[in-house]
């Protein structure tokens, strides 16, 4: 009997596939064991933003912790073809080719895993599984908590401007001069934003509470997307430019917020607010003004 831990609905609908009849097969193969020794450790993320960290971040892990690639594969429902790849933007244009589905049967010193990538079709998931032989139970758990700290440190997305789905946005060369507000306005958005962000280690040092919450108001035309665009241009920090047709379930108001957090100092600039957060009596989507 194999012994696996199921957690939640997706994790069941996706042990019942026959996606792991080849899996399993394969397992055996490659670590030399039986089916009742084969073993998997897995993270689930919402998103495309730890996909995208680690994604890119792959390579440069497995070499510097000296893990060689033996095979490349991807699991269909004819048996094994080629993995899927895509283009990652990691800087204004300038893309890079990654794996995002498939395995990769890796070998460390005599010792053996099957590293898996694998899109959730059931949810907005993505899969890291690491298969393993039973007395690489300690080796397995530690591979997948170092591979996603060293994306985090290696996060491409640091101080980038980006909207909600990570395509870099074209931020120009507005400043304040280029946007005629009242006085008070303006130097009360540069204090609370651009000040906020420069300052942010004396904050830190004095245990200061560096968290700021604007609202813009006012009818079209009166200079509130310009007012991000400057923001953008100007302040050195993470910008993400959300949209509402990123926000159309409560979960990702949940997962923007949490991938700003991981992007932190970061400005997150929610454009026409008013779309999504009508008001509580006679909202049509409750739960995900409750969320936000």
């Amino acid at each position: 009997m194999r012994k696996e831990t199921i957690q939640g609905l997706s994790e069941a609908i996706r042990l019942g596939s026959w996606h792991n009849d080849y899996m399993l097969h394969e397992a055996q193969a490659f670590l030399g064991c039986s089916a009742d020794q084969v073993f998997r450790v897995y993270n689930e993320y919402v998103g495309k933003y730890f996909r995208n960290i680690i994604v890119t971040a792959l390579d440069a892990f497995l070499e510097e912790n000296k893990f060689k690639v033996i095979a490349q594969k991807s699991i269909g429902s004819n048996g094994f073809q080629t993995p899927k790849k895509e283009d990652v933007e990691i800087a204004p244009k300038v893309f890079k080719s990654c794996f995002t589905e498939g395995c990769f049967l890796l070998e460390k010193e005599k010792t053996r895993f099957i590293l898996e990538f694998q899109n959730s079709y059931h949810t907005d998931g993505w899969w890291v599984t690491v298969f393993y032989k039973s007395t690489s139970e300690d080796l397995a758990k530690s591979f997948l908590r170092d591979l996603e700290a060293f994306a985090k440190i290696h996060n491409y997305l640091k101080k980038a401007k980006i909207d909600a789905g990570l395509s870099y946005i074209p931020h120009g060369e507005h400043t304040w001069d280029d946007i005629i507000l009242p006085a008070k306005t303006k130097s009360e958005l540069q204090v609370n934003v651009g000040g906020m962000i420069a300052n942010i280690e004396l904050y830190k040092k004095n245990k200061i509470d560096f968290k700021r919450g604007l609202i813009l108001k006012g009818p079209p035309g009166t200079g509130k997307t310009l007012i991000g665009k400057i923001l953008c241009n100007s302040v050195d920090c993470t910008f993400l430019w959300v949209t509402p047709r990123y926000l159309e379930r409560s979960h990702h108001v949940k997962m923007i917020c949490d991938m700003a957090r991981e992007l932190s100092p970061s400005i997150l600039f929610l454009e026409d607010i008013d779309l999504y957060s009508e008001d509580r009596a006679s909202s049509r989507n409750a739960s995900l003004l409750g969320e936000l």
